[in-house]
Protein backbone atom coordinates (compact mmCIF):
# COMPACT_ATOMS: atom_id res chain seq x y z
CA UNK A 1 0.00 0.00 0.00
CA UNK A 2 2.04 3.09 -1.16
CA UNK A 3 1.75 6.27 0.70
CA UNK A 4 2.00 9.84 -0.46
CA UNK A 5 2.89 12.44 1.90
CA UNK A 6 2.47 16.60 1.49
CA UNK A 7 3.73 19.51 3.43
CA UNK A 8 2.45 22.76 3.83
CA UNK A 9 5.35 25.65 4.68
CA UNK A 10 2.56 28.05 5.45
CA UNK A 11 5.06 29.19 8.09
CA UNK A 12 8.33 28.01 8.99
CA UNK A 13 9.24 29.67 12.54
CA UNK A 14 7.88 26.62 14.35
CA UNK A 15 6.94 28.39 17.44
CA UNK A 16 4.10 27.02 18.18
CA UNK A 17 1.59 24.32 16.84
CA UNK A 18 -0.34 27.26 14.63
CA UNK A 19 2.65 28.19 12.81
CA UNK A 20 4.08 24.73 12.72
CA UNK A 21 4.50 22.39 9.77
CA UNK A 22 1.29 19.88 8.15
CA UNK A 23 2.02 16.58 6.91
CA UNK A 24 -0.67 15.43 4.76
CA UNK A 25 -0.47 11.38 4.50
CA UNK A 26 -2.27 9.80 1.91
CA UNK A 27 -2.95 6.45 0.72
CA UNK A 28 -3.45 5.44 -2.87
CA UNK A 29 -6.60 2.74 -2.05
CA UNK A 30 -8.18 4.93 1.04
CA UNK A 31 -6.99 8.65 0.09
CA UNK A 32 -6.55 10.59 3.29
CA UNK A 33 -5.16 8.68 6.39
CA UNK A 34 -4.48 11.75 8.68
CA UNK A 35 -2.19 14.99 9.34
CA UNK A 36 1.02 14.57 11.38
CA UNK A 37 1.70 18.33 12.66
CA UNK A 38 5.60 18.51 13.43
CA UNK A 39 6.01 21.73 16.39
CA UNK A 40 8.59 22.45 18.53
CA UNK A 41 6.39 20.92 21.49
CA UNK A 42 6.34 17.54 20.07
CA UNK A 43 4.04 15.79 17.35
CA UNK A 44 0.42 15.57 16.49
CA UNK A 45 -1.44 12.97 14.86
CA UNK A 46 -4.77 13.48 13.49
CA UNK A 47 -6.02 10.24 12.05
CA UNK A 48 -8.76 10.60 9.21
CA UNK A 49 -11.63 9.71 11.49
CA UNK A 50 -10.33 11.30 14.74
CA UNK A 51 -12.31 14.28 16.58
CA UNK A 52 -9.09 15.46 18.85
CA UNK A 53 -5.06 15.27 17.69
CA UNK A 54 -2.84 12.53 19.44
CA UNK A 55 -0.20 14.65 21.27
CA UNK A 56 2.99 13.61 22.42
CA UNK A 57 5.70 15.76 23.81
CA UNK A 58 9.12 15.10 21.78
CA UNK A 59 10.26 12.99 25.03
CA UNK A 60 7.70 11.03 24.74
CA UNK A 61 7.83 10.51 21.15
CA UNK A 62 11.46 9.41 21.57
CA UNK A 63 10.28 6.97 24.21
CA UNK A 64 7.86 5.45 21.80
CA UNK A 65 10.47 5.09 19.09
CA UNK A 66 12.94 3.57 21.30
CA UNK A 67 10.67 0.77 22.73
CA UNK A 68 9.79 -0.89 19.00
CA UNK A 69 11.77 -3.50 18.37
CA UNK A 70 14.50 -3.10 15.05
CA UNK A 71 13.05 -4.30 12.07
CA UNK A 72 15.66 -6.42 10.00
Amino acid sequence: MAKSVTMATEGLDIGNVQTAPVFKIKDDKEGVVGDLTVSQGGVRWRGKYQREDVHLTWEEFDELIKARPAKK
